[in-house]
């Protein structure tokens, strides 16, 4: 179930400390674009 993965995903990443979480986010999107609201992906121009 997607709610239920999301949830576990969620709970696990609480778990690391918050330079992990940043380094993961610059690994992924390093201009820090906006993630689109609703999709939870990261907008083009």
């Amino acid at each position: 179930d997607l709610i239920t993965d999301a949830i576990q995903c969620e709970k696990t990443m609480k778990k690391y400390p918050r330079q992990w979480k940043i380094n993961l986010i610059e690994k992924h999107n390093p201009d820090w674009r906006p993630l689109h609201p609703e999709y939870g992906y990261i907008l083009e121009d």
